[in-house]
């Protein structure tokens, strides 16, 4: 390989060796700095305090809760047992009338339910008089006890032992003779069957007994446990206390610098978003005065229009055009009259540092004979005006192109500021990331006097040894430091592993160079009979040919049934496809002829509804022409003339209805109808 050659995978394994490599910078050194992370504040190690007390409680009470259970177990168990000795005893009287033979069973006491000690019943407060009563009269409990037992015995009776050689009572005798075989098989198996109850209600109670013992043994390992973790959480606890009282000494200091940081953090934020509207003000301006060059081009663009390049007149209209004029400057909309006179005074004021450059441009422009108000000799007035006008355009957006100029000036100043302050602002804030990570390195060394109390096991302390004067072996002056023993122990076999590895790594590297050598060779070889045998070939060809023959295109050219097969598939799937396209063409075809003749059907009707339109308002405007508006009281005076008049028609026609009606009666008379009341369909008057 070469030189600076290296292996991605050594070089992605020393990147993982340098990421998980441990940092065993201690706190008290000095080049040690406090992460963000790793500060505490009073807040905190008051969280953590109040953390701390939470788990020992909840391991207090999770014990506590395993131990009623445990508790309650045993209730159960000894009821259990209580009811099996019960049987026990039964099952002895049975097989063994003797009492010796009963299983004893110590159970528990009093003192073993302690919820219990206050339980007080009818049998223990006669038993406590019968005490108090025998202490009184001088006699203890326990010679009450035995006094009471020894009333209580029977007297043994009295049996007379059998002399030797007497005969034996005929009764029992005749008796035992007299049982069958078959009761005495059935006692036998009664016999056996108590004895199986026997051994199982044995077996069970001692198992009873071992899973409780067992259980009892794991709630004590565990107390065990617990103690130890209690007692170093406490010893933390105090600790932790210390800490505390030590960082309410720096609260108020921690306070203030946090509070400056967040300011200029504050401050940073407002002036970054400052300059970003800056920012975009600037990119507007920008595009606003790229549009101002866009329409200067096309002003230009219409004055080369209007007058052409071979105008004779083209060189004096056109510096009529470029000519400054000085003009009265147009005020802003929303501006008084006291404000238009000051823009104008503004203006006045504005354009006196330009009347030079206006001098200089009329004197250009003097030279024609020619007036202001008048164009070049033999000039179109049409053509001047025009001209005149584009003037005008041209110097309304020179106005609009300088105040913009003036706006992207104030804007980059305004920029520059805020940049300035920018870096103000970053200077005060690195300042205070500094304070604070000073304040928080000799916060850390304050915190690093307070002693901290660490339990520790023989095995985890080494202290290194030295040679004194007289080739004794004493401990070193400097501080002790606690470190892991199996770390230690690692870090001491490290050399060695290195050295294993480094001398695989070499021999490796041998193999890999003798490899690199073997396959060098190899290929040389191959390129030596590789150009041997190109150097044959082309002596055949050159003696059979006459030349060389490329026979990659003889291959090429040479017949090949698949893919003869191959491309007269591909040419029938062409031909397919292409009949599909035509149809599908076909049919797009006439879908368009049809989406053109619905559009001209459309386009006709709209045409017709648009004449139709014009047609209606040509005719309303007709009617409106014709009948004049009149006034309000003139149209309120002809209604009513008009309600008056239908009114009174109304009246004769009930009249005459009336007259017809009375005609046409026989024998009637004729006489004239009274005023009928108005009809529903009447309006009164106002």
């Amino acid at each position: 390989p070469a030189p600076g050659f290296a292996a991605p995978e050594d070089v992605s394994a020393i990147e993982q060796a340098r990421g998980a490599m441990g940092d065993y910078l201690l706190k008290t050194d000095p080049n040690y700095k406090v992460s963000e992370s790793m500060r505490v504040d009073a807040q905190k190690k008051q969280r953590q305090l109040a953390l701390l007390d939470e788990s020992i409680h909840t391991l207090k009470t999770s014990f506590n809760g395993r131990l009623l259970e445990l508790q309650q177990h045993k209730h159960r168990v000894v009821a259990v047992l209580n009811a099996d000795q019960g049987r026990l005893e039964e099952l002895e009287n049975a097989l063994h009338p003797d009492p010796k033979h009963v299983l004893p069973l110590d159970l528990r006491g009093q003192k073993e339910d302690p919820n219990r000690r206050y339980h007080v019943t009818a049998e223990d407060l006669a038993a406590h008089a019968s005490e108090a009563k025998a202490a009184e009269v001088g006699i203890s409990g326990s010679d009450f006890g035995a006094h009471a037992v020894r009333a209580n015995e029977q007297p043994p009776a009295q049996t007379t032992p059998m002399k030797k050689g007497s005969p034996p009572d005929a009764g029992p005798l005749a008796l035992e003779s007299a049982r069958s075989e078959l009761v005495i098989a059935e006692q036998a198996l009664a016999r056996e069957r108590m004895l199986q109850e026997r051994c199982e209600l044995l077996e069970r109670r001692e198992e009873s007994i071992a899973s409780f013992d067992g259980a009892l043994d794991e709630l004590c390992a565990e107390k065990s446990r617990l103690l130890s973790d209690v007692q170093r959480a406490e010893l933390r606890r105090w600790v932790l206390h210390r800490e505390l009282l030590l960082l309410r000494e720096f609260d108020q200091r921690d306070r203030s610098l946090a509070a400056k940081l967040d300011k200029a953090g504050a401050d940073k934020s407002e002036l970054a978003l400052k300059i970003c509207e800056c920012q975009e003000k600037l990119e507007d301006k920008r595009r606003a005065i790229e549009s101002l060059l866009e329409r200067d081009r096309a002003l230009m663009a219409e004055f080369d229009g209007a007058v052409g390049e071979r105008h004779k007149h083209r060189e004096e209209l056109l510096r009529i055009f470029r000519r400054k004029v000085k003009r009265a400057r147009k005020p802003p909309e929303g501006l008084d009259a006291g404000d238009e006179n000051n823009s104008e005074d503004e203006a006045d004021s504005e354009s006196d540092g330009d009347d030079d450059d206006d001098d200089e441009d009329e004197d250009e422009g003097g030279d024609g004979d020619w007036a202001e108000g008048t164009g070049p000799a033999g000039c179109e007035a049409g053509l001047y005006e025009r001209v005149c006008d584009l003037r005008e355009r041209r110097l309304d957006q020179e106005d609009a192109f300088s105040e913009q100029q003036r706006g992207v000036e104030l804007l980059k100043k305004e920029n520059d500021i805020l940049a300035k302050r920018e870096r103000a602002v970053d200077k005060a804030l690195l300042d205070a990331r500094r304070e604070i990570e000073a304040f928080q390195t000799d916060k850390q060394a304050r915190l690093n006097e307070l002693f901290a109390l660490v339990p520790l096991r023989l095995h985890q302390i080494v202290v290194d040894r030295a040679e004194d004067g007289e080739g004794h072996s004493v401990p070193a002056d400097e501080a002790l430091v606690v470190f892991p023993t199996e770390a230690l122990a690692a870090l001491q076999a490290q050399p060695s592993q290195h050295r294993e590895s480094k001398s695989e790594l070499r021999q490796r590297q041998r193999a890999l160079r003798v490899e690199h050598a073997t396959m060098q060779r190899e290929l040389a070889a191959r390129d030596s009979r590789r150009a041997e045998h190109h150097a044959r070939c082309v002596d055949v060809q050159l003696l059979k040919f006459g030349q060389e023959i490329d026979l990659e295109a003889l291959d090429a050219v040479g017949v090949n049934k698949q893919a003869e097969q191959i491309q007269h598939m591909i040419s029938a799937t062409e031909s397919s496809q292409a009949d599909e396209v035509r149809a599908l063409q076909r049919e797009i075809g006439a879908a368009r002829q049809r989406l053109a003749q619905v559009t001209e059907e459309s386009t006709a009707r709209l045409n017709e509804v648009a004449r139709l339109f014009e047609r209606q308002e040509e005719l309303e405007a007709q009617l409106n022409r014709a009948t004049p508006a009149p006034l309000e009281h003139s149209k309120e005076r002809e209604r009513q003339k008009l309600v008056g008049r239908v009114k009174k028609q109304a009246r004769e026609v009930d009249s005459l209805k009336a007259e017809i009606g009375l005609l046409r009666q026989k024998g009637g008379h004729v006489y004239s109808a009274p005023p009928l009341p108005p009809r529903a369909y009447e309006t009164p008057s106002r």
